[in-house]
């Protein structure tokens, strides 16, 4: 499911226990906790290229955020989230340069 937040212009992409969250140019792993979304884990700055055959998926095996990436293209293989994530797509908020203001 993709979230909008216009708050603060962040996108979740969010599965049933895990996600992410694109912000200002990066995304960070976020994850259910009783009822709300925590993020996790190191900032990734993009662009981020998401696994897209057994290779790249292998040499991908200890970046979580990306294993959470591919998983969530697979389930949801309509989303813009691999584009949003190799910054391929227009001018959303979620794509913007990150500035020390706007950290996750």
């Amino acid at each position: 499911m993709k979230l909008e937040h216009r708050e603060n212009g962040a996108v979740d992409y969010r599965m049933n226990l895990l996600g992410i969250r694109v912000s200002n140019g990066a995304a960070q792993l976020i994850a259910k906790d009783r009822g709300g979304w925590t993020t996790l884990g190191p900032v990734h700055y993009l662009p981020l290229q998401v696994p897209s055959n057994t290779v790249e998926l292998k040499a991908a095996s200890n970046d979580t955020l990306l294993l959470t990436a591919y998983q969530y293209h697979a389930e949801h293989p309509d989303s813009d989230l691999r584009a949003v994530l190799a910054q391929q797509v227009g001018d959303s908020p979620a794509e913007k340069p990150m500035t020390a203001r706007s950290a996750l």
